[in-house]
């Protein structure tokens, strides 16, 4: 075993024994089990396929049009009530056929109709209308939500819905069913996972493991001066041993969320296509092109929040300000969207913090956010790598003065 690897060896022990992070591993998987078999199930697609929801709104609909009369005819968005209702009953109809049948390209179809029906109603504020108008009402878009906008998050979560099932109607039979339009695979849950913040999750709890690589090493004194190794080396070997420990998170959640979706759900196809937001519209991507987008992204992410803290360490020796302020880079992005704190200017979109939600990004959703087409997985990249290279030269020039004992590295 050669120096290099032994003393990589010895930072993953000091890894593994510390107790905060295991303290951290152990929150970590905690909120794991609560995100995917709680949070994950408990905000579901708002548009799922259900028989025996779809045949509840059809019995209400068709009572509906057995004692409907339009009590007022002067008023024609109540009376319009008497020519859509059965339009809605028609698609109700052929999604249950075609589900008795195992037709679910058919009931995509159908649902794509039923909702470009539903989007049209409430734009124009048909008050008749049963429709769950929390969709209208994303409490993700906040800044929307609080000036009255909620039309407009609605109609985006609409058209988001339709492009999906469009693709979903002209796939292959054997592609598609029920747990394929609801997204319950475990491929497209995992997708979801990192639209709702898995990366966040995982970027926290990275700058926690890594908030005292540099600064533990002041108990270590004697040791580092008879180990052979540069301060840029052990730092290096510092990082990559938080980086590996990061990896370990993930795939502890791989093994949480996986498995078990897999045996009730199926593993689902990386051909998969997933809506992405561009302006007014919608194009699609594969599944497997957004995980492997997302996955460079948070491997990007994960080792600039390590040196980021390295960094921090060395220049301000303290464990609790690294943590603190690297805490809040993470997630000061939430600030953006409290009314009247900051606004959302054209600058906004070149700060760091705009782009950790990295599910959020590929999708295009914070481009919705953000009123812009310029938030893409590129200049993410190029940000990142951007801030990278200043960080590494950083960490360079700190490591490489002159006289710099290894004692230095705390």
């Amino acid at each position: 075993m050669t120096r290099n690897t032994s003393y990589l060896t010895f930072q993953l022990k000091q890894n593994l024994l510390s107790k905060k992070n295991w303290g951290v591993c152990l929150i970590f998987f905690a909120w794991s089990l609560w995100f995917c078999y709680q949070y994950l199930p408990e905000n579901g697609t708002l548009e799922n396929f259900s028989r025996q929801e779809v045949t509840d709104k059809l019995l209400k609909n068709e009572k509906f049009m057995k004692t409907f009369k339009p009590a007022f005819p002067n008023y024609p968005t109540i009376a319009n009530a008497g020519i859509y209702i059965p339009q809605f009953i028609t698609a109700e109809r052929t999604q249950l056929a075609a589900a008795a049948k195992g037709d679910y390209k058919k009931v995509a179809a159908s649902m794509n109709d039923e909702l470009l029906l539903t989007d049209h109603l409430v734009l124009q504020g048909q008050p008749w209308l049963s429709y769950p108008l929390q969709y209208y009402n994303d409490p993700n878009v906040v800044r929307d939500a609080g000036s009255g906008n909620q039309s407009r998050n609605g109609h985006y979560w609409n058209l988001e819905a339709r492009t999906r099932l469009q693709q979903y109607a002209h796939m292959k039979d054997n592609d598609i069913n029920a747990a394929v339009i609801n997204q319950q695979t475990a491929l497209q849950q995992l997708e979801r996972a990192f639209f709702y913040g898995l990366a966040l999750a995982l970027l926290i709890a990275t700058a926690i493991i890594s908030t005292d690589l540099v600064t533990r090493d002041r108990k270590k004194t004697s040791i580092l001066r008879n180990l052979p190794l540069t301060a840029w080396g052990m730092i290096n070997y510092k990082s990559l041993s938080a980086l590996l420990m990061s990896g370990g998170l993930v795939l502890g959640f791989l093994v949480i969320l996986l498995p078990c979706n897999m045996l009730r759900f199926g593993i689902g196809s990386l051909t998969l296509p997933i809506p992405v937001y561009q302006s007014i519209s919608f194009t699609t991507i594969s599944l497997g092109r957004f995980m492997l987008e997302a996955f460079v992204l948070l491997l990007l992410g994960t080792w600039l929040i390590i040196r980021l803290q390295i960094v921090l360490q060395l220049v301000l020796k303290s464990e609790f300000a690294s943590l603190a302020m690297t805490s809040l880079l993470l997630v000061s992005e939430t600030f953006y969207f409290v009314p009247g704190l900051v606004s959302i200017n054209n600058w906004s979109l070149y700060l760091l913090p705009s782009y950790f939600n990295i599910g959020q990004l590929v999708v295009g959703f914070q481009n919705f956010r953000y009123e812009t087409t310029k938030m893409t997985f590129m200049l993410e990249m190029m940000l990142f790598m951007s801030i990278l290279i200043v960080v590494e030269v950083v960490i360079y020039c700190l490591t490489h003065k002159r006289h710099t004992r290894k004692a230095r590295l705390s």
